[in-house]
C-alpha cells in the first residue's frame, strides 16, 4: 500500500461519510473518492427530505 498503515484506513473513513452526512440532516452523492485510488474526490451534500 502506497501510505502504508493510514492508506489501508481512508477507504474507511470515506465510507463514515454517508452515516456521518445523513445523521446531519444531508445526503451524500458522490461517485468517486481518492479512498478507492480514483483521481479526485467529487461530492456534494443535499439536504435530505
Amino acid at each position: 500500500m502506497k501510505y502504508g498503515l493510514i492508506g489501508s484506513l481512508i477507504p474507511h473513513m470515506c465510507v463514515m461519510d454517508y452515516p456521518t452526512i445523513e445523521y446531519k440532516g444531508g445526503k451524500l452523492i458522490r461517485t468517486k473518492t481518492l479512498g478507492n485510488g480514483d483521481d479526485c474526490c467529487d461530492f456534494h451534500v443535499v439536504k435530505k427530505g
